[in-house]
């Protein structure tokens, strides 16, 4: 056992490293973005405030995904889903915008297989019990089975590298699981969890290269969710309702549905030094350093389901973030246009737009184009003609499908339109965060006596009674603790605490 980590010590070390992560979880910022005063008196809550009428969140979701033109058809399997093109642009759109982001942060990609020998969980199955949650794939009827379906992210990559060194800036995979249905909203929790990014870091049982790593994660994690117009709440989650025997802490990225309920974006995990042990890793080849502490981050495809979502409920209907727009830019031209074009398009590509371009457009068809782009979520929409006040170069109507704001440029060079369209594309993101702001401060703006149903957000004390007493009282679960920047009673114990817990139904 890594000494560093023994029982006798492990409570001193994590409270010096929440004492030095507090900022990643200071909820007086987070409170004040979102509207909340927090209650003075023990015994009181604050309710979530959401949209009366929409009470059914898979529904909700299917509307949305549909609007978004991401799915159409939901597969005969629990939660299976079928993706169309367009949702198919969008899968790798976000995939791209995913492993730059973990690459940029110096992670490795590695690719692991779906199916694997069951010696490869055993070791996992003594701390966290499998019985029921592996697939098993026989060859042929009555014959033993050739292995089982990949159900958890540490067995494969832990046995992998067992007794080999782990890469020191770490890696990164893009996994697929598969695990028997189970209830709860099936289109986000299906059979087939597709798309989860897991990123792995194997530091130095010391606090300052857990903490180094733990912060690392998150900012890599913000960056792909602000990219996708995301606000997302980050808490400290209750280990004692999420594999308290593997994890010594959770932070965890929460996304407000209409509905009172929650969705994991996305998580950092400070695993127990059991799981290395078993499997016999190593950071470095001098056996004299090869403890040490693993920091698993991830986020889903689960992200871009409420990021669509979000961007179907815009004011004038759906208007996709440029990061995950198939195409960014819709162009209607009619000749002559001249060089001006081409030296467009050039511009275009050297900022990396995704354009389409539709020419030869008459007025009816110019109409026509404009309405699909706008149906289909492309941020902006640009009409271009030869300049009556100076031929041979272009007159440009750029209008942001977010509000119809619309102006002209003329005359005007092919680079000046494109540096004005990036322009555009920047302010409705902007305004598409904003609103998406708005809503997750609706969720929090209301405050009255709690009562027996909705999401509640109190004083209390992060300890695992606290949450069990809370729990047996409120719909759903304790999600996440907040620092709140004073002590206030517990409304359990009525202890000083300088926590806050929100809880809601989890999806």
């Amino acid at each position: 056992m890594n000494p560093s980590f023994s029982p006798q010590h492990s409570a001193a070390i994590l409270s010096e490293i929440l004492a030095q992560m507090r900022d990643l979880v200071d909820g007086s910022a987070e409170l004040g973005l979102l509207g909340a005063t927090l209650p003075a008196s023990q015994g009181r809550v604050v309710s979530l405030n959401l949209p009366p009428n929409v009470n059914n969140a898979h529904g909700w979701y299917q509307s949305m995904l549909r609007a978004g033109l991401a799915v159409r058809h939901p597969s005969a399997v629990k939660g299976g889903m079928v993706w169309e093109p367009r949702g198919v642009a969008m899968l790798a759109s976000y995939h791209n915008l995913v492993t730059d982001a973990y690459k940029r942060f110096g992670l490795q990609e590695y690719d692991f297989p779906l199916l694997y020998s069951e010696r490869c969980f055993a070791p996992l199955d003594e701390l966290f019990p499998l019985a029921n949650k592996l697939l098993r794939v026989h060859a042929k009827a009555g014959s033993a089975a050739i292995g089982a379906l990949n159900s958890s992210g540490e067995s494969p990559i832990y046995g992998y590298f067992s007794g080999k060194v782990f890469p020191p800036t770490g890696m990164f995979r893009r996994a697929r699981y598969y695990r028997p249905p189970h209830g709860g909203d099936a289109l986000l929790r299906p059979a087939e969890a597709c798309d989860v990014y897991e990123a792995y870091q194997f530091v130095a049982p010391t606090t300052a290269a857990i903490v180094g790593a733990m912060r690392s994660n998150k900012e890599m994690l913000d960056s792909i969710f602000a990219a996708i117009g995301i606000r997302p709440i980050w808490s400290i989650r209750p280990i004692w309702t999420n594999n308290a025997i593997m994890n010594d802490l959770i932070l965890s990225a929460d996304a407000v549905l209409p509905d009172r309920r929650l969705v994991q974006l996305g998580a950092i995990y400070l695993q127990k030094d059991e799981l290395t042990n078993r499997y016999k890793m190593h950071r470095a080849a001098d056996s004299s350093i090869e403890h040490g502490r693993m920091v698993v981050g991830y986020c889903s495809r689960r992200a871009l389901t409420v990021a669509v979502a979000y961007a179907a409920m815009q004011p004038r209907g759906l208007t996709l973030p440029s990061a995950i727009a198939p195409i960014q830019v819709g162009f209607v031209g009619s000749p002559p246009l001249g060089e001006q074009i081409e030296l467009l398009g050039n511009a275009l590509e050297q900022l990396g737009l995704r354009c389409e371009f539709v020419t030869n457009a008459e007025s009816g068809r110019t109409r026509s184009c404009l309405e699909r782009f706008a149906s289909q979520g492309i941020p902006i929409s640009a009409v271009l003609r030869e300049s009556k006040e100076q031929p041979g170069l272009l007159r440009a109507s750029l209008v942001e499908n977010d509000t119809l704001c619309e102006f002209r440029l003329e005359p005007a060079c092919g680079d000046v339109v494109a540096r004005e369209v990036f322009k555009a594309l920047s302010r409705v993101d902007q305004r598409l965060t904003a609103r998406v702001e708005g809503l997750v401060s609706s969720s929090f703006s209301a405050m009255h006596e709690a009562t027996s149903s909705g999401a509640i957000v109190t004083p209390l004390a992060y300890d695992h009674g606290a949450v069990q007493h809370l729990e047996r009282s409120v719909v759903g679960e304790v999600i996440g603790f907040l620092r709140s920047g004073r002590s206030q009673p517990c409304v359990v114990s009525g202890a000083p605490t300088a926590f806050v817990a929100y809880a809601a139904p989890r999806v």
